[in-house]
């Protein structure tokens, strides 16, 4: 608190303080000793006759944190109530001195903290490796007649520290920043080192919440199973291709087959014309002269008998034929 020991007078109204460092938007319930003598509201004390009174600031949370105020309420003489006063005043001014505490930003430098920075927030953490035995504080104040005090930012052990930033005021108003410092141990050093191990990747996976996991497997789900109809498109692609270019082959190659029967079919038969050899009178001496002839052009016909026949035409459009498939199937 603020105020220890307080004098009032009935009918006074006095604000008592209350700080607590280290939690996060604490919640603080306030008693009085004697109800009688004063009461208490929100740390705003109402003295209500003569007598002593004891104003308890506790923790909601934690009933082993709290504070204690003693109020000696008495009757004075109209000096001593207008003094009274003045001192009502100052602290009044003493609130209003207290908006220019907050900070403009906290930040520990090379780390980020866990939670965004407000003016209004008075405690946060941060993890630093293990390696890190101090860090360092950076503040900007909203004011510059405050000072700033920072301890708990050296010699750090393995585990939580507690890091204030407390905020004063010439005319003692103090505003604290607390900032809870997590250094890792040497296991989450290593850990970090070998994110691959099995017993990481066990860790890493319970610590992960199950919403994020069951989306990974649905995410996992859909892939698989669109790669599967990928693949199946890819195969019956394949299949059809086959098939449609053997269909391909086989009708252009009965089509050829077609076309050179037809020819073959087509194709005229000349037939041999024969040449009738006139009877021609020789003489005993040109008897073997004539031989010579007739023996020279039987030789010629037979050799022209030879040429090209109907049955050779088959024989060689068959070869052909056999030449052009082994073309088309290569």
């Amino acid at each position: 608190m603020d105020k220890t020991n307080v004098e009032a007078v009935p009918g006074a109204a006095i604000n008592i303080k209350a700080t607590v460092t280290g939690v996060e938007n604490p919640k603080i319930k306030w008693t009085s000793s004697n109800t009688s003598v004063a009461t208490v509201n929100n740390g705003v004390v109402k003295a209500l006759k003569s007598g002593n009174v004891t104003i308890t600031a506790t923790l909601e949370d934690d009933s082993s944190v709290s504070a204690q105020c003693n109020i000696t309420i008495t009757t004075k003489d109209n000096n001593t109530s207008s003094t009274s006063k003045e001192e009502q005043n100052k602290d009044k001014d003493k609130d209003k001195e207290k908006e220019n505490l907050n900070l403009k930003s906290l930040k520990v430098k090379g780390y980020t903290l866990n939670e965004p920075f407000s003016s209004n927030r008075t405690g946060y953490t941060v993890d630093i490796p293990y390696e890190a035995e101090d860090v360092t504080i950076e503040v900007e104040k909203q004011s510059n007649n405050v000072k700033t005090e920072i301890k708990g930012a050296t010699n750090l052990k393995v585990g939580r520290n507690t890091v204030t930033v407390t905020v004063k005021d010439n005319a003692g108003n103090s505003k604290v920043y607390t900032i809870t410092v997590i250094r890792a141990t040497k296991e989450e050093r290593e850990t970090k080192k070998n994110p691959t191990s099995h017993s990481v990747s066990q860790a890493s996976s319970s610590l992960k919440p199950m919403s994020t996991r069951k989306n990974h497997t649905l995410e996992y789900a859909f892939v698989t199973i669109g790669c599967f109809i990928l693949f199946a498109i890819g195969g019956l692609g394949i299949y059809f291709y086959i098939i449609t270019s053997g269909k391909d082959k086989k009708k252009k190659k009965e089509k050829k087959q077609k076309v050179t029967k037809k020819e073959i079919e087509e194709k005229p038969v000349v037939e041999e014309e024969k040449i009738e050899t006139p009877m021609v009178e020789v003489s005993p001496d040109q008897d073997d002269e004539l031989g010579k002839t007739i023996e020279f052009t039987e030789e010629a016909k037979k050799l022209e008998d030879k040429k090209s026949t109907p049955s050779d035409l088959k024989k060689e459009s068959a070869i052909l034929k056999e030449v052009e498939d082994l073309f088309d199937d290569e």
